[in-house]
Parts: structure tokens; sequence; C-alpha cells
């Protein structure tokens, strides 16, 4: 990459002074826009993505609408001019470079490292919580207590007593809980699968926004051998922060989770019924399917945990910051013997808008890059689901 750097500004004129009996001052010139750019060129498509890489930029744009001067100073007594002003250009409020929130940038946005940070946690696909092994042991073992409770349906007699002893109602419960976590499982392992056969998956999340105002202040917007006029400016700042990473596994092969669907869908199938009695559930669940999946895929969502990770690249902070100056002009007295002034001063404004990007790299962010299935809630969820099912074991 090759670093460039642009600027372009915008002139005009306008204004002018009369000094009696002909002379002419003007008109003056006066800057509306300044712009500048730095960013890089000559970029290379990265050989694995296809894709261009991100780089720094920094873009500033000042749009600049100054206040105009409109003055007369005439004798009261006869009414010499003396000289008279139309439409001068005055200084720009707030100048050309904008200032800083009178808190600073950081207290409205954070710091880069908080944003990356924040940055890299809301977009990870794989909250790293539970162990995938120790996940899986209790897994295989829900689904084979609730294998056990369903065959031990046939072997009770009499609805009410089927309710008494192993509390059908509350095994209905136990199968929606399992059912909730299993599905979430298969969302994931869809999601990582896609990662995987797109090489890698872009993310972009809000970070943060904010805004402020500095007091109002009285400045100088022009000064000359004719005299010196003032303003009452007042300035806000506003910023919006957003972020975005490309995530990509360090793994070519999808995960094969065709019986955990087949399981879920028969799952949503029964729980879709107002009333499924023991035999229903127990024909249409296969719950001998569930058990196999977890056994056989237990090896290798424990090898994801060891080895392979979701890595983040071209990960960006980007920014966008405004700085408004407005000006009101404060106009002298009309009568200050022995002169008599008619003046006049239009409104002025500023505005910078500013558009900065930077490219991090992350380091330091450890369990942040583990691959993980489960939330502390649905650990929490299987956890009480384990000891509710051991009534079973009676």
């Amino acid at each position: 990459m090759q670093h460039r750097y642009r600027t372009r500004q915008r002139l005009s004129l306008g204004g002018g002074i009369t000094f009696p009996p002909s002379a002419v001052d003007g008109p003056f010139p006066f800057q509306t826009l300044d712009w500048t750019c730095s960013d890089y060129i000559e970029k290379k498509k990265d050989p694995v993505s296809h894709l261009t890489p991100p780089s720094d930029l920094v873009l500033k744009k000042t749009d600049i609408f100054p206040p105009f001067l409109n003055y007369r100073l005439s004798a009261i007594t006869d009414g010499t001019l003396y000289y008279e002003m139309k439409d001068v250009p005055c200084y720009p409020p707030g100048g050309l470079i904008p200032d800083n929130p009178p808190l600073g940038w950081e207290y409205h946005e954070g710091t880069t490292a908080e944003l990356t940070a924040k940055l890299l946690a809301d977009t990870n696909p794989f909250r790293y919580t539970i162990s995938v092994p120790v996940m899986i042991l209790e897994l295989v073992e829900a689904a084979s207590l609730l294998k056990l409770a369903a065959n031990n349906f046939f072997s009770l007699v009499g609805s009410s007593h089927l309710n008494l002893v192993f509390g059908w109602e509350a095994t209905i419960r136990d199968i929606r809980v399992l059912a909730s976590i299993t599905t979430s499982i298969e969302n994931r392992i869809k999601e990582f699968n896609q990662i995987v056969e797109r090489g890698g998956s872009r993310r972009r999340v809000r970070l943060a926004s904010g805004g402020d105002s500095s007091p109002e202040s009285t400045v100088s917007i022009y000064s000359s051998g004719l005299g010196s006029w003032d303003a009452k400016v007042n300035t806000s700042y506003r910023t919006k922060v957003w972020g975005s990473v490309r995530w990509v596994p360090n793994r070519a092969k999808p995960i094969n989770f065709a019986d955990l669907t087949r399981f879920n869908e028969a799952c949503k199938v029964v729980l879709d019924l107002r009333t499924p009695d023991a035999s229903t559930i127990w024909e249409s669940i296969p719950f001998s399917w569930l058990v196999d999946y977890f056994v056989n895929i237990g090896d290798v969502l424990s090898a994801i945990e060891d080895t392979d990770k979701v890595l983040p690249t071209d990960v960006c902070i980007m920014r966008e910051r405004w700085v408004t100056t407005h000006a009101v002009g404060i106009a002298k007295p009309e009568v200050d013997p022995p002169y008599r002034r008619a003046n006049s001063i239009s409104p002025g404004k500023v505005v910078h808008h500013m558009k900065l990007r930077n490219v991090i790299v992350p380091d330091s962010i450890g369990d942040l890059l583990s691959f993980g299935f489960m939330t502390k809630s649905q650990a929490t969820n299987l956890a009480a689901l384990l000891l509710s099912l051991t009534r079973f074991r009676k």
C-alpha cells in the first residue's frame, strides 16, 4: 500500500468598503470549503480471501459560512458619510481546526482498546462460556435419562398413576428444555459451517454515540483600522462510533449435524401438540439418535475447543464526528455622538465533519477466540434438567 494525502479548498470573493467620495476597497477573498483526505492506494488483494485489505483513513470536510458585516458610519449633525461597508466577510467562527469537546472525545467514544474489546465481544460468533467435553457428557446423560423415562411410561397403568409417580407435566417441560438447548446448538453449528464454507464472515456493530456543547463565549470576528466587531458563539459536538471485523475459521471441513437436526424436527412436531401422550413421544422423538449423535460428535467438538479457533481479521474502528459552531454578531450602538452607525451582521456557521478509520491488530484476547456452543443461561437450564431427571434412576 502507498500512502496518499489530498487537499482541496474553495475560495470566493465578496463585499467592499467605500470611502467618500469614490475610493473603494474590495472585493475580499474568503474561504467556503476546506477538505483533506489521508488514505492508502495501490492495495493488493489477499490471496486467500481475495478481498482488498482495509486501511487507515482520515477525512475532514469543513463547510464555512462566514458572517457578513454591513456598516455605515456618518455624522449625526449633517449626515456626512465617512465610510460604508457592504457584505464584508468576517472571520469564520471557530476557525478551520475543530476543537475537542470540553471532556474530550474519549469521554463520549471510549478508548480504542475499549472499543476493540467491545467489538470483538459483541461480534464473536462463538462466545466461549462452557467446556465442550463437559457439555457433551451432560447432554448424553440428559438424553439417556429422557429415553429411560419415556421407556418406563409403558410399564405404568393409568394417567393418574403416571402423573403421580413420574410427573408427566414436568417431563414435558424437561423435553422442552432439552429441545431449546439442542436447537440453539444446531443453529451455532450451522453458523460455523457457513463461516467455514464462505471462508469467513464480516460483522458490523454500533459501539458508541454521544454529544456535548461548550458554553457560549464572545470572540472577535472582524478587526481593522476601521474598528472591531464581536460575536456570541456556541459550539456543539456529536459523534458516533461503529466497528467491523471479519471472523475466519481455522478449519476447512464443516461439522455434520444431520442426526441433531432430525431430533430437533421431531421435538418441534411433538411439542406443537397440545397434549402429547407417552407413546407419541416415544415413537416420534428419536432419543437413541440424540444419544448416539453426542457420543459420536464429542471428539469433533473437543478438537474444536482445543485447536480450532475463529480468528478476527480486518478489525476496523470507525468514528464519525461533527463540530458545529454558530455565531451571532454583536452590532455597535446606532447613536454614538458625534457619529451615527447603521450596522448589521448576518449569522455565521462553521461545520466540521470528520471520518476516521483505524485498522487494529488485536492482542491479549484469550478465550474470546475459543469455539463454544452454550451460553451460561443454557448451562444453568441443563444443570437443572439433569437434577430433575435423577428421579428416573429411582
